[in-house]
């Protein structure tokens, strides 16, 4: 069966077969932060127009969070960035290896 047919994006990786694997999409670091401060944003202002508390009760935990938030995923991306590079490099020893078992 062609896969290509398929519009449904799971029933197409399925159809690749049992040796597929998808690679997840790059994300982007900065739009992961901006999306998380949007989040949390949307949340303070859920908070202050649910209780009635003033928004300027919530600026300084704001200004905390996003600064530690910024730091942790920093600390993310530092730990991510070798894990890719690593992920190449044993591909192309596993493509070496299976060369020379298939061609002896």
């Amino acid at each position: 069966m062609d896969h290509r047919v398929c519009t449904d994006v799971r029933l197409q990786s399925f159809l690749q077969g049992t040796m597929f694997r998808p690679y997840p999409a790059d994300t982007n670091d900065k739009q992961v932060l901006l999306d998380m401060q949007s989040g949390i944003r949307n949340l303070i202002e859920t908070w202050y127009q649910t209780f009635n508390i003033p928004p300027a009760a919530f600026r300084e935990w704001e200004t905390l969070c996003f600064s530690e938030l910024k730091i942790r995923l920093d600390r993310i991306w530092n730990l991510l960035a070798p894990l890719a590079v690593w992920r190449q490099a044993d591909q192309q020893s596993l493509r070496t290896f299976q060369k020379y078992i298939i061609c002896g």
